[in-house]
């Protein structure tokens, strides 16, 4: 193999698929990157078994080929290079890496066994511009749990086509997240949970192309194939069944709250500073025109806040996640939000007063039990 390229497009590639594997990785193959040449591309892909990236880049091949090649250094060195020609070849299992001034070779396996990119029986999903995907995979997927002892469901993201909506659905059991958009009414209604840590990685790599093809692998929708331009993404998706979120989330209550959202986080950052505890509470009384909020540790103190509201009910005292509270409201645009309360110890539903067009946007926190 000998081909030619960009240093800028070589350690993008590079450092794309190398988020892919797995740094505990029994499988020593598994922890490599192959590389092969197509025409006037170049393809260099990943695999963890779980989740496959391929990713494709503009090239000058004067020999076709392929190489398998360490991740890790390769990744490494050529995001170290500088902005320039790239020439990368290939003796035996080794692989040279040149630009003008620099050069090194790494010892590789054979690329003959390396897995193959999935490939079987698809079944459109979906159509849509990547700009909506990212959308919602930024609006859901920080409330999907990162404890494997909480499953793979809960590791999971729900994605949804329904009655010509797209929705994204993300829960770790303590706090929820819903995005939901219209979508082209002939997409079909299915549904497929898919593990957050791909979807991320499709956020991140999918984000050049206009649009993403989503389509479903085998005969029982194991896999699922998101493509946007020259860039493949394939995981598996997780088998079960996702929790009945429209239980969790409120659809009666006893009170709202409308409040700004920036006086909102300010204060709920600096209370987590004070609230040191593990689920970081901090007390909520509304009073009056004022929402006052209340936190307070041994180890550092105790600190209060009031934020300017709008009352309608009779809003309980509770206590909530400060951590948890502020990160929902940082992936919320609008410059105000509406709190919707029930009892004490019932969820609470939070909402954009301001919606962006065609989109719905709701977060669900589960108060804490506070003993004080």
């Amino acid at each position: 193999m000998n081909i030619t390229c960009s240093t800028k497009d070589l350690a993008a590639a590079l450092s794309a698929t190398a988020r892919i594997v797995n740094s505990h990785t029994t499988m020593s193959v598994l922890a490599n990157i192959l590389i092969t040449t197509n025409d006037d591309q170049v393809a260099f892909r990943a695999t963890d078994l779980e989740t496959t990236l391929e990713v494709r880049i503009p090239g000058e091949v004067t020999e076709p080929g392929s190489a398998l090649v360490p991740a890790k250094a390769v990744s490494s060195y050529a995001g170290n290079l500088p902005t320039g020609i790239a020439k990368v070849s290939t003796h035996g299992m080794t692989t040279r890496i040149e630009s003008e001034l620099s050069q090194c070779d790494f010892h590789g396996l054979n690329a003959d066994e390396f897995p193959p990119l999935p490939d079987a029986k698809t079944s459109k999903l979906l159509g849509v511009a990547t700009s909506t995907v990212t959308t919602g995979v930024d609006a859901v997927t920080f409330c999907a749990s990162r404890e494997p002892s909480r499953g793979p469901v809960l590791m999971g993201t729900l994605l949804e086509i329904r009655n010509g909506k797209l929705r994204m659905v993300a829960t770790n059991g303590y706090r929820l997240a819903l995005w939901s958009t219209p979508v082209d009414s002939g997409a079909a209604n299915r549904s497929v949970i898919v593990p957050t840590h791909a979807l991320t990685e499709m956020r991140r790599n999918l984000g050049v192309a206009e649009t993403i093809e989503l389509t479903t692998l085998g005969t029982s929708d194991v896999q699922l194939r998101a493509q946007a331009g020259q860039t493949v993404l394939v995981t598996r998706l997780v088998d079960g069944s996702y929790p009945n979120f429209q239980q969790v989330i409120p659809s009666a209550y006893d009170a709202t709250v409308t409040v700004g959202t920036a006086p909102l986080v300010g204060a709920l950052h600096r209370l987590g500073v004070v609230a040191t505890d593990l689920a970081n509470t901090v007390r909520i009384d509304i009073q009056q025109d004022r929402l006052v909020l209340t936190a307070s540790s041994d180890a550092v103190g105790s600190a209060r806040e009031e934020v300017f509201c709008e009352t309608s009910g009779e809003p309980p005292k509770m206590a909530l996640n400060a951590r948890y509270f502020a990160e929902m409201l940082s992936h919320i645009d609008s410059p105000q939000i509406t709190i919707s309360l029930g009892s004490r110890l019932s969820p609470v539903k939070i909402v954009p007063t301001t919606p962006r067009d065609n989109e719905e946007r709701v977060y669900v926190l589960m108060p804490v039990r506070d003993h004080e």
